[in-house]
Formats: C-alpha cells, structure tokens, sequence
C-alpha cells in the first residue's frame, strides 16, 4: 500500500467521483489513477468505490471506512511533514498573540523582553480586539495563542489559566473615598468612568450585591480615565497586575479597589493542534504554569 493510493481515494471523493479532475489536480494521468486504484483494491480485498461500467459512481460500504482512515493517515504524515519543516525553520519563527484587555500588554511585555536575549529570532507580535474577533482570528489562523478575560467557543481550542489582575480606583487627589475602607456601596453614589473590556464584568460584580454602578463613560485608555478623574467629573475603576499601582500625581490618586470587586483571572488559549517551536513552547511556559502538562502539542529542538 502507498500513501499516494491513499491520496487518489481522497481526492476522487473530494471531485464527485470524476477521475479525470482527480487526475488533474494531482498532475497525473487517468489511466495511472485507477491503475493504482485497482491495485489497493486487489491488496486490501474489498471494492472501495460503486462503479457503473467504467464509471465511479459512489463508495462503497468498505470504501467509506477506507476513505475515513485515509484521510487520518494522510493528515497525520502532513503535520509530520509541517513539524519537520518548523524543525528546520526553528531559527526564523515567529508567535502571534491576541489579547482582549490592554492589562494584557502590560503583563507580557517583560515576558518579551527577557525572552529576547535566550532567543533573539523569536518575533512575538500582539494584537489586540475584542473576544469575538479573537475567537475568529484564532480559528482563521491570524493569531497562535490569545489572552482573554472571557470564556470562548473556539473549535478544537485548549484553555489553560495564565495570571490574575486586580482593579484599581482612580480619585481625584483628596477626595472623601481616599481611605482603605471603601466598598461598593460606597461607589454606588458617583459617576463612574471604568475600563472598556472590564465593564461588564464590573457591572455584575455591582448588581451581585444589589447595586446598579453609575457608568458614565468607557474607555480604552488610561489617559482618558485621567482626564475624567482629574478634572473631579468621575472616579474611575481600571485593572492593575497586583499591587502594581500606576503613579499618582498632583491632580489624582490611585488606590486599591474594594476586595468585593474580586479579581480577573487571564486564560491562555490555543487550537488542539498547534505546533510550536522550542522557543515558543519555552516562552509559552513563562505565561501558563501548566503549559507543559496539559498542552497537547509537539516540542522541537
């Protein structure tokens, strides 16, 4: 048996059982084609297509589990065919991430970057959308792994828990809520300008507790947050690494939020079968602690 026999089962299936646009896609001949298709029946012993005269018309019962194992071993010697040629590229890859939450970005930078020296040929570009079009590019191809906040529905995908970010509020400078004691119920009375990818779940840690939060603007950018708080227009909430607290100045305050706003946990999420290089597998460890362990992927050197 020869694993181009297998390819000609593939391929007059996938053309209707037409032998000759077979033959064309495959850049052989007609006659070649069922030649061989003759010989894998005579080896296996069984009819694996109908035909009527000389026609295919159709598979036949056995023809049908034929075709299924085919199309497994074929797709098995293809991705062998692509770990050895990311075998050979190892030295010239890249890794495309996805985030949904510009916290994100903050929390991989220094991963890039003391990655940078153990593998200087490894590109790591980063992009950022919302957790719709990230499932998509995930499915499409357009990015390896993404970073999400959210639960997704990705075909064949693998979620694994990366890190934890907390929330912040932001003041302007001496206001009546800079104190450690501040709760929900506290915040329910002023307007509220909060980060654009947290805001829904902002929004239900308040209403959990009975509370409607009074939203009065989104954004994207801390820089906006600031302008709101700093001219006393609202008290902004805004998603932090840790205790990590971004700088206070002459016009605002930064505190820690409230416990009972709770924390975000980040999940890593990839396609079952993702092929990664050493580096990438290296540098996908330092985000997910359980990489190695729940990962099904293939490791190259």
């Amino acid at each position: 048996m020869k694993l181009q026999q297998l390819r000609y089962v593939i391929e007059i299936t996938k053309h209707h059982f037409n032998v000759s646009a077979a033959a064309n896609t495959l850049y052989t001949s007609q006659s070649g084609i069922s030649r061989q298709i003759r010989s894998l029946e005579y080896e296996l012993g069984v009819d694996i297509f109908e035909r009527h005269g000389r026609h295919l018309i159709g598979l036949t019962l056995s023809g049908r589990e034929v075709l299924s194992m085919a199309r497994s071993v074929i797709h098995q010697v293809d991705t062998l065919k692509s770990t050895l040629q990311v075998n050979v590229h190892n030295r010239h890859h890249s890794l495309c991430i996805g985030v949904t939450n510009s916290q994100h970005h903050h929390w991989l930078l220094p991963l890039i970057l003391s990655s940078s020296d153990q593998y200087p040929d490894l590109e790591i570009k980063v992009y950022q959308s919302d957790a719709i079009m990230l499932m998509q590019w995930l499915e499409s191809g357009k990015v390896d792994v993404g970073i999400t906040s959210d639960s997704l529905s990705v075909a064949d995908g693998i979620s694994l828990p990366c890190y934890q970010w907390h929330y912040a509020l932001c003041l302007p400078n001496n206001h009546e809520l800079s104190h450690d004691n501040v709760s929900l119920f506290d915040l329910q009375n002023y307007p509220l300008i909060v980060e654009r990818s947290s805001s829904v779940s902002i929004t239900h840690k308040f209403q959990k507790k009975g509370i409607k939060p009074n939203i009065i603007c989104t954004a994207d950018s801390v820089d906006v947050l600031h302008s709101y708080v700093g001219s006393e227009q609202a008290i902004g909430i805004w998603t932090t690494h840790y205790d990590d607290l971004p700088p206070s100045s002459n016009l605002i305050h930064w505190q820690k939020a409230p416990l009972s706003l709770g924390y975000e946990q980040g999940h890593l999420w990839f396609k079952k079968d993702a092929i990664f290089t050493e580096a990438v597998v290296n540098f996908l460890s330092l985000l997910s602690s359980d990489f190695y362990q729940k990962m099904n992927f293939q490791s190259h050197s």
